[in-house]
């Protein structure tokens, strides 16, 4: 017995061209933008190392948490503390949080699995009242770091940008192979 039922058309819709356009376009300016503020971010990172440096003095020592998804999808917290200084550049003072340029705040640059643990490492990095060494942006002296240099995290928007740039190319490509597609089967 013969069958009358046609296989389904693998000729894209006009709606299905624009979709796919838009969604690689997009997905490319993600990835360009990405790329940008990664590669200013790494040179900002490579800059805070000659950065003048000033004695400040540490103010607050704080555990914190996220919650993270690690252990078979139940819920877990993942510790790290963060450290509030001041300091002061040409009589102007200051306050800051940020430990490194790609770490952000957790002043430890990782992360613990107790609070215990947490509280522990900070108690030996730093103590309140202690002097610490800040690097500050000499055009803006309100930017500051502990630990200058570029990190792990710092390069996180770069690989970010990458793999978005190749994900438009990779649509892209599939855009334009539907579109000849169309294009031949419209003339048929």
């Amino acid at each position: 017995m013969e069958s009358n039922a046609m296989a389904p058309s693998t000729t894209p819709t006009q709606s299905q061209l624009r979709l796919l356009l838009g969604t690689s376009a997009l997905t490319l300016l993600i990835g360009l933008a990405l790329l940008a503020f990664g590669f200013l971010f790494v040179q900002e990172a490579n800059a805070s190392r000659d950065w003048p440096t000033v004695t400040g003095r540490i103010q607050n020592v704080r555990v914190t948490w996220d919650l993270t998804n690690y252990q078979e999808s139940m819920p877990g917290r993942e510790y790290y503390f963060e450290v509030q200084y001041a300091y002061a550049v040409d009589g102007q003072s200051y306050t800051g949080e940020r430990y490194s340029l790609g770490d952000g705040s957790n002043a430890a640059g990782r992360t613990y699995n107790s609070e215990g643990e947490a509280r522990a490492a900070a108690a030996a990095a730093y103590t309140a009242g202690s002097d610490i060494t800040v690097y500050y942006d000499p055009a803006g002296p309100e930017a500051a770091v502990l630990q200058p240099g570029a990190g792990l995290g710092t390069y996180a928007p770069l690989i970010l940008g990458l793999f978005f740039l190749l994900v438009g190319v990779a649509l892209w490509r599939l855009y334009s192979r539907r579109k000849a597609l169309l294009s031949r089967s419209a003339t048929i």
